[in-house]
């Protein structure tokens, strides 16, 4: 991103990942439990994108150690895309946890993601 004269800019040329975006279906399984699916998003799932790594928590949940990296993602401007919906780059799956409007233009999007993943 580019700010000049107050607006921010975002070049195109930055967006050089492919990611594949997903939302959450519930589904029952054989016993009758529910259990989340994922299915890739019906309009285009897979978009240019731009990835950057933003920070590192380390949280104790249930009494063992959890590692979260979160990461900023920047595609084009859609209005398809919710909290509920995950990222998928590289192999790698990173839960959407917020959305801002870059400049408020509806040119470009940004995607607050933390992967939960992480191979301790």
């Amino acid at each position: 991103m580019v700010k000049l004269n107050k607006r921010i800019y975002v070049l195109a040329g930055s967006l050089r990942e492919r990611i594949t975006i997903q939302d959450q279906n519930a589904a029952i399984d054989t016993d009758g439990s529910e259990l989340t699916t994922w299915t890739d998003i019906a309009t285009a799932p897979t978009v240019w994108a731009r990835l950057e790594p933003d920070s590192v928590v380390e949280d104790i949940i249930g009494g063992r150690g959890q590692t979260r990296r979160k990461w900023v993602c920047t595609i084009r401007y859609r209005t398809d895309i919710t909290t509920r919906m995950r990222v998928s780059w590289r192999g790698r799956v990173m839960n959407v946890i917020g959305i801002v409007n870059v400049g408020e233009r509806r040119k470009y999007l940004t995607l607050e993601l933390v992967e939960t993943n992480l191979i301790q």
